[in-house]
């Protein structure tokens, strides 16, 4: 849950889930994340959903979940 108010504090829309992962709004530079999650040790699947607008995000430990939400603030 915690994730997913943090996805709509940066203002992404996103699909409410209880599962390990959320489909989130891609932010603009979509491989500027990928890069910038895989240089902080967090692989995410390189695939745009919905024909690009989405992105599949894990759900992990509060530490692995706030440098995925300050990497998508760095992309946006």
């Amino acid at each position: 849950q915690d994730m997913q108010r943090r996805l709509t504090d940066l203002g992404l829309d996103h699909i409410p889930s209880n599962a390990p992962y959320i489909f989130a709004q891609a932010p603009n530079d979509f491989d500027g994340l990928v890069r910038s999650l895989s240089e902080a040790g967090i692989v995410i699947a390189p695939y745009r959903f919905d024909d690009g607008r989405m992105v599949m995000l894990p759900v992990g430990r509060a530490e692995q979940n706030e440098k995925i939400v300050q990497a998508i603030g760095r992309q946006r």
